[in-house]
Parts: structure tokens; sequence; C-alpha cells
């Protein structure tokens, strides 16, 4: 399913390229509003999110949540309508008869109201059982948002300054730190006056970044669900966070905005990381608390993003030189996370075969 997010990552900027490269603009009567290609790129971005919350109210309710309620006969019937449009047989085939409460529901349902389990199951985690395992996936999922979001923010506008740089500079390869002190010495260098008038120009080139950064994510998404039940989950993760900070070592040292431009995406692969940390917290926990375990361990991954996005900037300006050294120990930390918790950890299969 993750695929589907870098998929997004191709449609955003398509739509984008599409839109807002048009010139026209009309005002809005009544309101008093210009009408421009960017206000229609917004609309373009909420309506499918208008349309999908439409279609939730749709979709039939969770047998699970039925079944904690005390609504068997309504969770059965939920579960015959799957079995028929899943095998295209008879409801009436489907083989279970009546469900039974295991005791993991029979807690859910014993705790009524918000908060009640709401604070059991956050104690459950943090409990003598699951307080190691939790720690670690919340520390997995805060380095390798703050590291992936923060450097993925910058990307494009690091991979401009050195096109930039090229293009005035006719000749000359730059690297990336290069390219960021020119662009920062020739701005606060130019007594030239900026223009109050904002300038809509887009060119393509502005969106050809993001494209065919989410084709090769597509990519790499369907290739990793291929072979994650072939290596194991522990041997993907090492194997993205050792590719992506060896390119981005690598990319601090090259030359040239084409080659560093594939070193750099190729360090953004760690982000991929970030989905196969979720799979690992559902095979961690059980079913109980499994909710609760993936909603801290993305809250600490959203802390991460919050961060990335102030500490990123701060280190490629002030910090060039060691911009990527410091993401390889970001790396190196991730790696013996990983490498203490799923060595002891028992982690099954992604899919584990039918027999």
């Amino acid at each position: 399913m993750s695929s589907f997010t870098s998929i997004a990552m191709m449609v955003i900027p398509g739509l984008a390229w599409l839109i807002i490269a048009s010139e026209w603009s009309f005002e809005v009567p009544l309101i008093g509003v210009l009408f421009k290609p960017w206000r229609l790129l917004q609309i373009a971005y909420g309506l499918p999110s208008i349309i999908f919350a439409a279609c939730i109210f749709l979709l039939p309710e969770s047998p699970k949540y039925l079944l904690a309620n005390g609504k068997e006969t309504e969770a059965l019937l939920i579960l015959r309508k799957m079995y028929t449009l899943n095998t295209g047989k008879s409801s009436v085939e489907f083989p279970v008869i009546r469900l039974l409460l295991d005791e993991d529901i029979a807690d859910v349902k014993n705790n009524k109201g918000f908060f009640r389990p709401l604070f059991k199951q956050t104690c459950s985690l943090f409990s003598k059982q699951f307080a190691i395992k939790t720690f670690a996936i919340c520390i997995l999922q805060f380095g390798v948002v703050l590291v992936t979001f923060g450097f993925y923010l910058w990307y494009p506008e690091v991979m401009n300054h050195m096109r930039v740089f090229e293009r005035e500079n006719i000749g000359e390869k730059s690297s990336i730190c290069r390219a960021i002190k020119y662009q920062s010495v020739h701005k606060h260098s130019t007594n030239e006056t900026v223009a109050s008038t904002c300038k809509e120009e887009m060119k393509p080139e502005a969106f050809t970044v993001s494209f065919l950064m989410g084709a090769f994510f597509t990519v790499t998404y369907l290739t990793i669900g291929s072979l994650i039940n072939i290596v194991g989950k522990k041997n993907v993760l090492l194997l993205l966070f050792v590719t992506s900070a060896l390119s981005g070592l690598t990319a601090q040292c090259l030359s040239g905005s084409t080659i560093v431009d594939i070193f750099m995406g190729c360090a953004l692969l760690s982000s991929i990381g970030g989905s196969v940390i979720i799979a690992i917290v559902v095979d961690l926990y059980p079913t109980h608390i499994r909710a609760m375990a993936l909603a801290v361990s993305l809250m600490f991954g959203e802390l991460g993003a919050v961060c990335g996005m102030h500490l990123s900037g701060l280190i490629f300006y002030d910090l060039c030189n060691f911009a990527y050294p410091i993401f390889a120990a970001f790396h190196i930390v991730v790696i013996v996370l990983v490498l203490l918790l799923l060595t002891s950890a028992n982690i099954p299969k992604m899919i584990e075969p039918i027999m």
C-alpha cells in the first residue's frame, strides 16, 4: 500500500505542472476574488479528500469493533459479505457459524468510555514486557523521519542551487557545498531592489525532480514488497539504511548536478524504512494494544518530521561540509537499534503461505 504514496508523489507535481503553467485569471463576482491557476490547484488537491471522506460512509464497520460491542450477528454478516466478494461463492458456504470473543477483544469490551482504555493501553506499551520494544520503535520512527523528511524537504532546494551555479558558471561543475555557498554569497552581495510584485512563472524543471522521485520510489516499494519475505524485515531495513548512508556520503564528495542528484535521491531510500517499521510494530504487539503502539510510534515520527524540517536547513547552510556525515551518524544509530531490536525479537514473515 505504501507504493500508492509514491504514486501520489508523481500525481501532485503532475497536476501542478498542468495547472500552474497555465496563464489565465478571472474575477469571481460578489466576493471580488481574482481566481488564478494556483487556486484551481488547491481545489484539485483538496477534492479527492472530500470524495474519499464521503466514500468512508459506504464502508462497513469493523467486525472486530462490532464483536467487541456485543453485535455478533452484524459482525458475522459483514464477514460473510467479505467472503462472497473475495471468493465469488455464496454467503451460505461461509464456513464460520459463530464468532467467539478472545481475551483481547473481551478486554476491550470491558473498558468502556474513551480515556480509560486509552490510559490502559498506553500503560501496557510501557510495561515491563513491552517497554524496551516501545522505546526502540519510537526512537526508530523519530530518527528515520527526522533524517528523511528534513533532507527530502531541502533536496529540491539544494539541487536548484547546483543548477543555478552551473548555469551561471558555464564549464564549472558544482558540489553541494560550493553551490550553497555561492548562492548565499551572491544573494547577500547583490544590491538590486526586489520587486514588490510576485512572479508566478513556474518552469517545468521545478516539478521534474519530484515526479522522477515518485517514479523511483514506486518501483522501489514494489521491489521491496517482493523481497521482504525472502530476505526478512531486518535485512531489508539494514540494506535501506546502509545504502542511504553510503549514498549520502558519496554525494557529499562528488561534483556535477546530475551525478549528485542521483546519489542524493538514493540517500532518501531510508524513508521506505518507515513502512517496514510499521509492519514490524504490527508483529511485535498483541491485537488489543497494536493500534495504540502504531499511534505512539507515528507520533514520534511526526515529531521527527518537525525537528528534521528545521534542523536540515541549518545543517546544509551552516554545517554544509558535515551535512552527510551527520546524516550518516543518524543512520548508524538507527542501524544499531535495528540490530538490537530485531535480533532478539521473533518477527514473522509479512505474509504467511496458506497451506
